[in-house]
């Protein structure tokens, strides 16, 4: 299914804040159910989890680099937009739910 660039920039923010969201709060849950801290584990689990988040968004593969490669040394700047932005929704769904986190944990930042 799919509907276009528009629709897999927004799949790859939600996909990298569900990796996010999803895996702190399994950990915390975890630490609670082991007598743990679980907000500190939240907390910390959600910093782990940026960078995971966004290489889930984007398939865990090399595409990104080969169309900033083909944009680059190729000049083609439509593909090389194209993936930067995709790289960008990633990463931005992937801090979102680190934002979230440690709001809900508690600590700032």
């Amino acid at each position: 299914m799919s509907g276009g660039f528009a629709w897999t920039l927004v799949q790859a923010f939600a996909v990298a804040l569900g990796v996010d969201l999803g895996g702190a709060l399994l950990a915390a849950a975890a630490a609670a159910l082991t007598g743990g801290y679980p907000l500190r584990t939240l907390g910390a689990w959600a910093e782990e989890l940026r960078l995971w988040g966004a290489i889930a968004a984007l398939g865990g593969s090399f595409d990104p680099l080969r169309g900033i490669e083909q944009g680059l040394f190729y000049l083609d700047l439509r593909v090389l937009a194209k993936q930067v932005l995709w790289v960008v929704a990633a990463l931005s769904g992937a801090h979102t739910g680190f934002l979230l986190l440690r709001a809900l944990a508690g600590e700032p930042r």
